[in-house]
């Protein structure tokens, strides 16, 4: 398992899972899927925020390890690059699908994933690094 693992971080290992990944999630916000709210918190919102923090995790991660090194600029980008995926995904939403709308509270779902995603890469840099 841990040479699965150790295989998979490999950059363009690491490169392909980023953009399956992205590939992914972009079909699963497009196609209808009814996910009911079995709490105070719409479940739907907790799957953006995940899968975006996901996103930014991995893509973040993945440009760690191409250069070697944390740069603060790949890590903004990634971040802003991940933000506006999500607007975008909402407009899709919007505007290609029948069963979906866009949702003001998705954006912010997105963004605050996106967010968390920097910080448990930070988290996953700082242990991993001592």
């Amino acid at each position: 398992m841990m040479q699965l693992i150790k295989n998979l971080s490999e950059p363009k290992n690491l490169l392909v899972v980023c953009i399956l990944y992205t590939v992914i999630i972009t079909l699963l916000f497009l196609v209808p899927l009814h996910i009911g709210t079995t709490s105070t918190i719409p479940i739907d919102k907790l799957v953006h925020f995940s899968l975006n923090g996901a996103l930014v995790f991995l893509w973040g991660f993945y440009l760690t390890k191409k250069s070697g090194v944390t740069h603060w600029r790949n890590l903004l980008f990634v971040l802003l690059f991940a933000i506006i995926y999500g607007i975008i995904i909402e407009i899709l939403q919007e505007e290609l699908t029948a069963s979906r709308i866009a949702d003001l509270w998705d954006v912010v779902a997105n963004t605050l994933g996106c967010f968390a995603g920097l910080f448990f890469l930070k988290l996953f840099k700082i242990k991993f690094s001592s």
